[in-house]
């Protein structure tokens, strides 16, 4: 019988990366429980980060999130706090029965490995169930494409109004959104499961699952 999952989390990330290395500098969280093809809001996490020594917010990550330096360090924890938070909220949920679901989370995946694995294994993020949700929109729309649709592109699609982008808070909250919207219209069914690829066949990663998330 395949997996049915009770529990999904939005994920968004934003981040730095250059020669010097990278991090997330923002990661967030929405967590829902399914029920009958909708969702129920169950909380939420949200965390600013400041960066390891060596790196430092570019150009790049200032205009497009808006984020200053001053405001991050204001608002911003030590990572060492960050990995510690992030951790504990994952473990809140049951692995059997969770998938984590991004825009194109690659990226996000990455910079969650960075943060909590970056002195010694704390946690295998691969136990988790992961599921891009723009592959939900390219496939329910009939659209044959190798690119990724952009997140606003597809807000904008729907003619969803009232969000903004490069935020990792808003931009889990229009995923989140966007996810509502499929269920909806099409079931749990064909949002998720008729979407997702075959798992790999990896004992190792198997083994795990049956065992802890915990490294």
């Amino acid at each position: 019988m395949a997996k049915r999952y009770k529990y999904a989390i939005i994920i968004d990330t934003e981040f730095v990366s250059s020669k010097e290395g990278a991090q997330p500098f923002q990661i967030s969280m929405l967590a829902f429980k399914i029920e009958n093809s909708k969702l129920i809001k169950l909380n939420d996490f949200n965390a600013f980060i400041m960066l390891r020594k060596g790196l430092k917010l570019n150009y790049f990550a200032k205009k497009c999130t808006g984020i200053t330096d001053e405001k991050l360090k204001k608002n911003g924890i030590y990572p060492d706090m960050a990995t510690h938070q992030v951790i504990n909220y994952l473990l809140m949920f049951n692995i059997e029965e969770t998938i984590i679901i991004g825009w194109a989370p690659s990226n996000d995946k990455r910079m969650l490995d960075l943060l909590i694995n970056h002195e010694e294994p704390m946690i295998d993020l691969e136990s988790f169930d992961w599921f891009d949700l723009s592959k939900s929109y390219l496939s329910l729309n009939k659209i044959a494409t190798k690119e990724t649709p952009s997140l606003a592109s597809v807000i904008d699609f729907y003619h969803l109004r009232g969000y903004s982008f490069h935020d990792s808070m808003e931009d889990a909250r229009a995923t989140a959104t966007l996810f509502c919207l499929f269920l909806k219209e099409y079931g749990i069914d064909k949002t998720i499961y008729e979407c997702m690829q075959k798992p790999k066949k990896n004992k190792n990663i198997n083994r795990k699952k049956k065992d802890a998330i915990l490294v």
